[in-house]
């Protein structure tokens, strides 16, 4: 299982991400997109039923791009908000993720990668 993520070259959740992800699980491959259009496309190119999406949104602007392409995929999406206002979390919450955090609950956001990795390992078959 990979993970992929999306978060802004500056975001500093994103850059944190990167290096527990890093840290924690060496054997997962990461694939890191900072710009929205890369991660876009990657998105719509590749099969990723299978992959953990990790997006760190920063913007009301990014969740209008995010809508069509989560509105019809299987992926596993854990989205983080930078700002935690209400029009924030309720854009959030229209794209239905799977775990929704606050760009401040990054050990929260590690704590459900790993469940979700080790179930996946109990799934097919590896011993953890």
């Amino acid at each position: 299982m990979d993970i992929i993520l999306y978060a802004m070259p500056e975001s500093v959740t994103g850059q944190a991400l990167e290096k527990l992800i890093e840290k924690k699980s060496p054997e997962i491959v990461l694939n890191r997109f900072s710009t929205l259009q890369r991660f876009i496309d990657y998105m719509i190119e590749h099969r990723v039923e299978q992959h953990i999406v990790m997006t760190v949104v920063e913007r009301p602007k990014e969740f209008i791009a995010l809508h069509s392409l989560f509105e019809n995929n299987d992926a596993t999406n854990l989205i983080i908000v930078c700002d935690n206002t209400e029009e924030m979390i309720s854009l959030a919450h229209e794209l239905r993720p799977r775990f929704l955090a606050h760009g401040n609950e990054i050990l929260k956001v590690m704590a459900v990668v790993e469940k979700m990795l080790q179930m996946n390992k109990i799934a097919s078959g590896d011993r953890i």
